[in-house]
């Protein structure tokens, strides 16, 4: 859980970053996601946000999602 919320505050970090054309600070925040202790908590997030599922499991915060679902993001994340 503590990487979820770690990494839900961070992707509205780069979220708000990348809106203000801060594309310095949105590369340290996904820097900040992708060297966390549970960067596979991310990648899972990452591929979940895209399953017709996630919805139900992103409920709690469609925002999230939404973020999870932008493809600057999921560059800036995604390991393939």
């Amino acid at each position: 859980m503590n990487a979820y919320h770690v990494t839900k505050a961070c992707v509205a970090q780069w979220a708000a970053a990348t809106a203000q054309g801060d594309h310095e600070a949105a590369d340290q925040w996904a820097r900040v996601v992708n060297e966390q202790p549970m960067a596979d908590v991310v990648q899972a997030m990452l591929h979940q946000a895209l399953d017709p599922a996630a919805e139900i499991v992103f409920e709690d915060d469609s925002r999230l999602l939404a973020h999870l679902r932008e493809p600057g993001l999921r560059s800036a994340l995604l390991i393939r």
